[in-house]
């Protein structure tokens, strides 16, 4: 997803800050992480605004449907 999502990034994502987190591996923080985000496992995207998680889309997804949820976001 990094190459399809991330690389030339979308227009609609130019005031959003990325964060990524590597939770590949099993270990007790990645194990912490998925609990904290109630996430069964990667890839997952979580889309906060003013601090709040506002979306959230689990799985992978294609850049066009990327795309409409940042629009719908920016909105």
């Amino acid at each position: 997803m990094d190459k399809n999502l991330f690389h030339n990034r979308p227009a609609q994502m130019q005031d959003w800050q990325l964060v990524r987190l590597d939770i590949t591996e099993t270990t007790k923080d990645s194990k912490a992480i998925l609990a904290r985000y109630k996430l069964f496992g990667p890839p997952a995207l979580l889309y906060y605004q003013d601090g709040q998680l506002t979306n959230q889309q689990v799985g992978e997804i294609d850049r066009p449907e990327f795309e409409q949820t940042l629009t719908m976001l920016n909105n």
